[in-house]
């Protein structure tokens, strides 16, 4: 502490800390216009302040002895207290304690210095009301000698009149869903969001969430908090469960929204059916974990005319006969920057059966590695667009079905698309008038059999893309009533057929390199070409095929069915091949 002491007229004088009063003689100093003495901290200091004037000669000496004392001992701070009442939903108390005599400053939500007001009684906070608040609380006292306290430690206060708060780590007698006296289970923390219509749950630590549940109005599940109630950098956990004994069931969701955000939810639902099941609602995860045991359930989300969105999301499973992830009907469900993880020990994986929907992966990586077959998406009457993604597909020792679509819109951009396996690969089924688009993707295939396109009835358009495969039996287009192919892929690599079946072919670009990379080209039924340009090494056409004719061809034939030109020099050829246009 610093005390300055003024003198109106000059004077000698002398000063004494902690000791009699000192003695003036004629080596005293002057008294300064401003004398600054500098008090001890945190003891008293006692001051003998001897003055003397004998400056005014026929005038007696003027002589004056001074004793005070200084304080530089802080007083306490002020401690505080916070009144929720039941009636005050919007607004809380603030009340500090007086401790002997002193002053009390405090601000709330205010970091100027200068925003400190004087405590008289008790203030009275009103919140918004309709939404989560935080009020910084800071205060310090002042005692009669003017010494200051500490700051007290900022209380951050919550109002949040929405909210119904569990914590599972903490055991409170009075109970009432607040921040300060949190539930420490799901069950109370329902009936109160129930009660009060209050919609978003706040989680800290791990709840169970018995199945079969019926959720009928909103809700949303918010986890990663701290003591504080501040966002951390971990998930909370929700385990959902059957009762033992049980005859299974799940968390339906009916005509509402259900959310859940910063959680990993591991799932035990060991009966055959869906985990969730969605109608007329919609469904939100936000960096949430979905762990599935054992056998557990149908899928992992069945919904009917509903909105599905999950964004950084993960889903995994460990152990399964049959592991799904989604059953959609008149559904919207769009799916980002999440990662698929199906171990070797699921035998089999389905990812999406949909009907009647629009489905979008924007950044997905998926390692889909089961022990017998992968089904991974069921389309009818749908639309599909990967885009952005990375995608390692692996069946041990059956098929693998990549997409299956019947009257259904696929589109693939930016993906890259792995498949490996010891038996056969059928990438594409399209059937119905179906259509998939691929640009700018790879596609890499390393299983044993390989078909990339099988096409009853639909269209391809590959663009600016890589297709290869290095399967022993590689079969590019396989078609039955192919309507509009269209490959401008920048390389095909590895296919020893082009096609079987009656194809179409209208408006190609680049064949000629297509057909430069195929060993050869098989023809199993009759092509009705407008326009090949290519050279292939080898052609079988078993039956009649007719090609149009191909300026600056010469024709070389052994095969007196043979008649036109359209074939290089040095080409083989085995069955009846027929020219239409021929000089």
């Amino acid at each position: 502490m610093t005390i300055s002491i003024q003198a109106a007229s000059p004077l000698r004088y002398s000063l004494g800390i902690n000791q009699p009063a000192p003695v003036i003689d004629d080596d005293s100093a002057f008294f300064p216009a401003n004398l600054i003495l500098n008090a001890n901290d945190d003891q008293i200091d006692n001051y003998a302040l001897r003055i003397f004037d004998d400056s005014q000669p026929g005038k007696p000496a003027f002589e004056q002895v001074i004793s005070f004392s200084v304080s530089g001992i802080r007083p306490s701070a002020p401690a505080i207290r916070i009144i929720n009442a039941p009636d005050l939903r919007n607004a809380f108390l603030v009340q500090f304690e007086l401790v002997n005599e002193v002053d009390i400053f405090y601000s709330i939500n205010n970091p100027n210095p200068e925003a400190f007001r004087r405590y008289v009684d008790p203030v009275m906070v009103q919140a918004a009301g309709d939404q989560r608040e935080s009020f910084l609380i800071r205060a310090y006292s002042i005692d009669l000698f003017g010494n200051r306290s500490r700051l007290i430690s900022s209380f951050d206060y919550i109002v949040d009149p929405l909210s119904i708060y569990i914590d599972t780590t903490r055991q409170i007698a009075d109970a009432d869903g607040s921040p300060l006296k949190p539930f420490n289970n799901f069950d109370d923390a329902l009936a109160k969001t129930l009660q009060t219509g209050r919609h978003s749950l706040m989680v800290r630590g791990a709840i169970t969430i018995t199945l079969p549940l019926l959720i009928n109005q909103d809700i949303a599940i918010h986890g990663g908090w701290d003591e504080a109630w501040n966002n951390s950098r971990g998930n909370s956990t929700i385990i959902l469960r059957t009762t033992d004994g049980s005859a299974g069931g799940s968390l339906q969701v009916e005509g509402a929204s259900l959310s859940f955000s910063n959680l990993d939810i591991a799932i035990f639902q060991e009966k055959p059916l869906p985990v969730i099941d969605i109608a007329n609602g919609e469904l939100l995860a936000v960096n949430t974990k979905f762990e599935l045991g054992a056998d557990c359930g149908s899928h992992l989300v069945k919904s009917d005319n509903s909105t599905i969105t999950f964004s950084g999301c993960g889903f995994s499973y460990e152990d399964s006969l049959a592991a799904r992830l989604f059953d959609i009907r008149r559904t919207e469900l769009h799916c980002a920057d999440s990662e698929i993880v199906i171990a070797s020990s699921v035998r089999f994986f389905q990812c999406l059966t949909a009907s009647d929907s629009r489905v979008e992966f924007s950044t997905v990586n998926a390692s889909i590695t089961p022990f017998l077959g992968v089904n991974s998406f069921i389309l009818n009457n749908s639309a599909l667009v990967l885009k952005n993604s990375q995608l390692l597909v692996s069946a041990g020792n059956s098929t693998i079905r990549f997409i299956s679509a019947y009257s259904a819109q696929v589109e693939m951009v930016n993906t890259y698309l792995a498949t490996t396996g010891s038996s056969a690969v059928e990438l594409m089924n399209l059937n119905g008038g179906s259509s998939i688009t691929i640009l700018a993707s790879t596609l890499i295939n390393t299983a044993a059999s390989f078909t990339c396109f099988s096409i009853l009835d639909g269209s391809v358009v590959v663009g600016n893309s890589i297709l290869q495969s290095v399967a022993l039996s590689s079969i590019l287009l396989q078609v039955g009533n192919s309507r509009n192919v269209f490959l401008t892929a920048n390389c095909f690599s590895g296919f020893d057929f082009i096609s079987q079946g009656t194809l179409s072919l209208q408006d190609i670009t680049a064949l000629n390199n297509l057909m430069q990379s195929i060993g050869t080209y098989r023809l199993a039924s009759p092509v009705n070409a407008r326009a090949l340009p290519f050279k292939p090494n080898f052609i079988e056409a078993p039956s009649t095929t007719f090609l149009p004719p191909v300026k600056g061809m010469r024709l070389l034939s052994s095969n007196s069915a043979c008649i036109g030109y359209a074939i290089p020099l040095g080409t083989a050829f085995s069955g009846n091949l027929g020219f239409q246009g021929a000089e």
